[in-house]
């Protein structure tokens, strides 16, 4: 019945498919749709529009707090305006050490900090960062993220210095 309804829809009907998993649809219905894939946005384009809507809405903000839930959202405009609104909700500026402590990130300087320890082996002092970061209400899991971001940048960049910018996370600019 849906493909017949694919194949002769009335005139008034549009069908939109929405996925993340295109490979589990039928091909019978693949031949029939028109299909468009939908790509992240860039943490760049993602700032710029929230800065355009604070600025709209005379909400003060940090540049660097836009950057921050720009780069948490992960290409999904949606999740950057839910994050901001998390941010924005106690009222008053919002600056990049709220943006960290609503969302229980460490931020780039700590978990540069932690990843410079790693390399060092010096298990004593990630150990006593980590229970600081920890102590203060950040997400381990989220730490483990930005981490594990941190040491994706340093691979490409090692790896890549030239081709692989537009995969940067843009974090660890500095």
């Amino acid at each position: 019945a849906l493909l017949k309804t694919l194949e002769e829809p009335p005139s008034y009907v549009i069908f939109i498919l929405a996925t993340t998993e295109v490979h589990k649809l039928p091909i019978t219905i693949l031949s029939r749709c028109q299909r468009y894939d939908f790509k992240r946005i860039t943490i760049d384009t993602i700032a710029a529009r929230l800065k355009e809507l604070t600025g709209a809405e005379n909400v003060q903000v940090e540049e660097k707090a836009l950057r921050y839930i720009a780069k948490v959202a992960d290409g999904s405009m949606r999740d950057a305006l839910s994050l901001l609104d998390q941010c924005g909700a106690s009222g008053g500026r919002i600056d990049g050490e709220r943006v960290l402590d609503v969302l229980g990130l460490a931020g780039n300087v700590q978990t540069a900090e932690l990843m410079d320890c790693l390399l060092r082996r010096d298990a004593q002092s990630a150990l006593l960062l980590l229970d600081r970061l920890y102590s203060g209400g950040k997400d381990v899991g989220a730490l483990l993220g930005e981490l594990s971001t941190l040491t994706r940048d340093l691979l490409i960049r090692m790896t890549a210095p030239e081709g692989g910018a537009a995969l940067l996370s843009g974090g660890y600019d500095n």
